[in-house]
This record gives structure tokens, C-alpha cells and sequence, in this order.
């Protein structure tokens, strides 16, 4: 393909703003935004100012801007809409015969992502689902260690998800993904990332065939509340200073410039908007008063076909936003933490005859990347290079893409994970599966 690549965007919020749309503008000369639709007007005048998109370019309904690009030749449309609203346009799209940049998860509802995956194939189309983690320099380096042979075969993972307090409250509590009716259980919307990276590193090709999970919404309840809070956070309650879930921390973030959560709440990025948004939205909610029911600890256990085992924990209570993980192989074992860009390689009897040396070595992934004056993007640089990896997919370099059927399977893991969590019971997935 030596013409422009053309794209369009079904859904212009935080998610394509600020992960896709600089990338898009970086490469305009070879990529080109021919439309966008959001519900919101605000969204779809931002997207189309930075873009420079004309009035007929920005649509308020994306029917109306499958008409408008139907003559247009756009070889690849974004679908980043909030998760309840993925499935119709995506089906609609697959129908009109668009090749698709899917947010995660494909969706809330398992019957809709089979339904998806089905259309795809049928159609022969690329729908490529941002499992961006994949693409990040240290999960490429831990695969690549995994694939030298040097630890040997893969006997264990374990592997865990810290999400960070404030992050959580933010984006569980008081945000979109705060319950589960109304968005998906936040082993799919957040943690499906997670069960994809365990899938990738120890082969795409192995089957999930049991899991077992347990977890619960155990603090971010009325009953933990403090006494003399309110059901708005303000400087009326006794610990609006010294509370690790005050609003407080928004304006303290405004006051920095950061494009953070005080961006969520105001896009606008103004003090007056910020204090509109806290008193009048979801965001000023006090977490302890929330119509939040998604799990803030979770632990989960999962067999593979080849007899590999993985544990798979996630929490809110943490310090940090990191992965932790741990790989055990039958000749060595790798550490990582992506919070400290650190991958500690350490290889069984490679010391002086005691079995307790080991030869260790230390990669720093993110460090070396920049060493090359190459960019870091959003997801420790996952995000600009799942979308070039869209990208050259579309031209037809379908060298490390993978399918859509690959995705579904980290999918049917959270689903059965959930299952799990809810009744209290060890699920098989072949059983799962042909019950739904």
C-alpha cells in the first residue's frame, strides 16, 4: 500500500485522545484521520481541532459517519467507546467489511466477543484488540529470555496486578468501571491485560482448561466509612486533608499541569470546571458512599493444557502501579517489575559446585529503548507500538500480529474467573464454553 493509510474513530474519549491520536498526528504523513464520532460534542471538537478535521468530518452518531466515509477507501476504523457500546458498531463495521482497532475488552458479555470473533473470521477481516502490554519492550525482552531456552520449559508464573490506591478509587470506585452492570468485572476491564501477558509468555498456541477464582469488594464500602463523612468529599469532613481518597489530590494534580485524573474529571483543565465537575459528577463522590460493586483484591489460580500452573493476583492496595512477576522454569527463573523496569535472569548451577550460585543477569528493557532516543508512550511504550503494529497490518505485514480468536481466549478466562469468584467453585473451561 503506498498510499495514506486511512482510519476513522468511533468513540473520541480520554482513551484514543491521549493514547492514539499523538501517534496519528506524529505520522500524518503517511496516516490520516478521515473521521470522527463521539456522543459528546466537546469530545468529537477536540479530537477534530487536533486533526484539523472540517465540520463534515466530525459526527455526533457514528451511523451517520459510516455514510460519510462509505466512498472513502478507510482501510481501519477505532472502536474506543466505553465498553457497554463496543458490540453494535463493531458488528456494524465487520459487516460493512472495516478492519477494526478494538479497545478491551471486546466486551462485557462473552456471547458478543464470540460474535465478534465469528464475524471477523467470516469477513477475513483484522480486528486487532489492544493487548498493548504485549508490545511493550519488557514483556518483548521476558519473552525473548523465554524463547532463548535459558530457564528451560516454564513450570509455574505468578504473576501479580498493583494498581494503586488513588488509581483504583479514581477509576473503580468513583469512575466508569466502578460496577460491573453498568461497564464489566474488573478482571475483564482491567486485568484481561494481565491474562493476555500469562497466554503470551508461555505460548499463544496453549489451552486454558481450569480456573479458580476468589476475591471480593472488601473496603470501598458505607460500612468502612469514617466517622462524620459525607456522601460528597469536601472540607467539611473530618479527614478531607489527611484521607488517601480526598478530591483534594485532584486540585493538587491541576496545580502541577499534569494530564492526570484531574483531566478526566475536567477536560477542560480549569480550576473552575474541576470544582463544577467534583460537586456535581461521580468523581466527587466520597468512595466509601459509591454504587461501586467491583472486586478491590481478587487472587485466581489457572491450569494449561501442558500442565503449566499461574497464579494471578490483583489489588488496590498498593503503593505503586506495577506488574510483579515471577517465571519458573525447569533450568532458571526470571523476576520482573516493571515499576523498576528490572528483569533479573537468575540460571540453576552455573556457580562453583554449590547448588546455592547461580549465574543472574540484569536487563532494564524501558532504560535501553531510550538509549536509542526512542519514545516512550503510554503503557511503558505498548501503546505507540501496538497501533504501528495496526498500522503495518493494514499495509499487510502480518508478521507478529495475532489474531482475534487469540484475544478471546484471555477473555474466556476472566468470564470463567468470574464465575469462579461468584459461586465458589473450581470451573472447567470446555464446560464454560459450550454453556455459553
Amino acid at each position: 500500500m503506498s498510499r495514506k493509510v486511512k482510519l476513522a474513530v468511533i468513540g473520541a474519549g480520554n482513551r484514543y485522545f491521549f493514547a492514539y491520536s499523538p501517534y496519528i498526528k506524529k505520522h500524518s504523513d503517511t496516516i490520516e484521520l478521515v473521521a470522527v464520532s463521539d456522543i459528546i460534542e466537546y469530545r468529537v471538537n477536540l479530537v477534530g481541532d487536533f486533526h484539523n478535521l472540517k465540520k463534515e468530518q466530525r459526527f455526533l452518531d457514528w451511523k451517520k459517519m459510516l455514510k460519510y466515509i462509505k466512498d472513502k477507501k478507510v482501510d481501519g476504523i477505532f472502536i474506543t467507546t466505553s465498553d457497554l457500546d463496543h458490540y453494535i458498531p463493531a458488528m456494524e463495521c465487520l459487516r460493512q467489511g472495516y478492519n477494526l482497532l478494538l479497545e478491551k475488552p471486546i466486551s462485557p458479555n462473552i456471547r458478543e466477543c464470540i460474535d465478534i470473533v465469528n464475524l471477523a473470521n467470516e469477513k477475513k477481516l483484522i480486528v486487532m484488540v489492544a493487548h498493548v502490554l504485549r508490545y511493550t519492550p519488557f514483556f518483548k525482552k521476558m519473552k525473548e529470555i523465554i524463547n532463548s531456552g535459558s530457564i528451560g520449559d516454564i513450570q509455574s508464573i505468578a504473576h501479580n496486578e498493583n494498581i494503586l490506591s488513588f488509581h483504583y478509587a479514581h477509576s473503580f470506585v468513583r469512575g466508569i468501571w466502578n460496577n460491573s452492570n453498568t461497564s464489566s468485572p474488573i478482571i475483564l476491564s482491567k486485568s484481561c491485560h494481565d491474562l493476555d501477558i500469562i497466554l503470551y509468555l508461555i505460548g499463544d498456541d496453549k489451552e486454558c482448561v481450569y480456573v479458580s477464582g476468589f476475591g471480593s469488594l472488601k473496603h470501598f464500602k458505607k460500612d468502612n466509612a469514617p466517622y462524620g463523612s459525607e456522601e460528597i468529599c469536601s472540607s467539611k469532613c473530618p479527614i478531607y486533608k489527611t484521607c488517601p481518597y480526598s478530591v483534594d489530590i485532584y486540585y493538587n494534580l491541576m496545580d502541577k499541569k499534569e494530564i492526570s485524573y484531574s483531566t478526566v474529571v475536567a477536560p477542560e483543565n480549569t480550576k473552575k470546571s474541576l470544582s463544577k465537575n467534583l460537586k456535581n459528577g461521580p468523581y466527587g463522590r466520597c468512595v466509601y458512599y459509591c454504587d461501586n460493586n467491583v472486586c478491590d483484591n481478587m487472587s485466581s489460580i489457572i491450569e494449561f493444557d501442558n500442565g503449566i500452573t499461574a497464579t494471578f493476583s490483583l489489588s488496590a492496595f498498593t503503593d505503586d502501579i506495577s506488574r510483579t512477576i515471577k517465571i519458573m522454569g525447569s533450568h532458571g527463573q526470571i523476576r520482573g517489575n516493571t515499576e523498576n523496569d528490572t528483569i533479573e535472569v537468575a540460571i540453576f548451577g552455573k556457580g562453583k559446585g554449590d547448588y546455592k550460585n547461580k549465574y543472574i543477569k540484569i536487563y532494564h528493557p524501558l532504560k535501553e529503548e531510550k538509549k536509542y532516543n526512542r519514545e516512550i508512550s503510554g503503557h511503558d511504550g505498548g501503546d505507540d507500538r501496538f497501533l504501528s503494529k495496526f498500522i503495518e497490518t493494514l499495509k499487510g505485514d502480518y508478521k507478529e500480529a495475532f489474531p482475534v480468536s487469540v484475544s478471546l481466549k484471555s477473555h474466556i478466562m476472566a468470564f470463567a474467573l468470574e464465575k469462579s469468584r461468584l459461586e465458589h467453585k473450581v470451573v472447567k473451561i470446555s464446560d464454560f464454553i459450550k454453556q455459553n
